[in-house]
């Protein structure tokens, strides 16, 4: 209900505090929704078109909703396909209860500028990926939105203050800390960096994304061999993965480990075998 009423604000990576099933809010929650089945039930007859827009906009909102907590705790899109029916609704009760003619033609004209203003504005927020984040982040973005946002600069010291403001709201945020290394790194602060990078794996070190990212950091550094090890790593923790098989083919070949790098290449070349240049890589190695 507030985003109908005040839609401006509604963003992607919102920063709010995850409730448990005893808060209010959550029960206030339940509440409201069961109160509008009453409110439906009650008006069957003598509104039966709100009472419609009741049922078809929960019935619309039910697939895109869940009991148990979402990877993403607040999507604000998802009533997107319902709202038809609250804005009908609204507008069968205004005819309803409001008895001057003039009085709603007004009301329409403002809901009809006020829609356009608000369709105008919140689109503009999707025209690049930078404009996106940077709306969550001004009107209150979470970790995540500060990343994506860091993500979206070239410049790699702005980059790296992004991401240390992720950290500071989610401190074992391990994409941010890994993006931070690799920020360092393009900096010039080699050591400052690959200590940032090996933060980011201690926190989950059987996570394959973060080997895949470790060997990526180690590639700009030029230690070949400490990037075939992780990629590899990162390949037997997601062995269905065929970008890192791929890259620890790759890896093993740069670092001179033909016979590691002609098994890892098989693997991609079984599974895809347009995948990038993997036949050629492999053709390298029987050769």
């Amino acid at each position: 209900m507030r985003n109908f009423v005040r839609p401006f604000p509604i963003r992607q990576g919102p920063d709010i505090a995850l409730n448990g099933p005893f808060h209010p809010a959550a029960w206030a929650g339940a509440l409201f929704v069961l109160f509008t089945f009453f409110v439906a039930w009650r008006v069957r007859r003598d509104l039966p078109v709100v009472a419609f827009c009741v049922a078809a906009y929960w019935a619309l909102l039910f697939p895109e909703a869940s009991i148990f907590p979402l990877w993403a705790l607040a999507a604000d899109y998802r009533p997107y396909a319902s709202s038809p029916f609250l804005y009908l609704g609204v507008a069968v009760i205004a005819a309803h209860r409001i008895p001057s003619f003039r009085a709603l033609r007004v009301a329409a004209v403002i809901v009809v500028l006020w829609s356009a203003a608000t369709a105008v504005y919140l689109n503009t927020t999707w025209r690049t990926e930078r404009s996106l984040w940077q709306h969550s982040v001004d009107y209150g973005g979470s970790a995540l939105a500060h990343m994506n946002l860091g993500l979206t600069f070239p410049d790699p010291a702005t980059r790296a203050r992004h991401f240390r403001e992720a950290i500071r709201m989610a401190p074992n945020y391990i994409l941010a800390h890994m993006n931070l290394g690799l920020a360092l790194i393009d900096m010039g602060q080699r050591g400052r960096g690959l200590s940032e990078c090996l933060v980011a794996v201690s926190i989950d070190p059987y996570r394959a994304h973060t080997r895949y990212w470790m060997g990526k950091a180690y590639e700009k550094l030029g230690m070949s061999d400490a990037r075939a090890r992780e990629a590899a790593t990162a390949s037997r923790l997601e062995p269905s993965n065929v970008e890192y098989a791929y890259y620890a083919g790759q890896s093993a070949l740069a670092h001179g480990d033909v016979a590691g790098a002609r098994r890892f290449l098989e693997m991609v070349i079984h599974r895809d075998p347009p995948y990038k240049d993997a036949p050629a890589l492999y053709a390298k190695t029987v050769e």
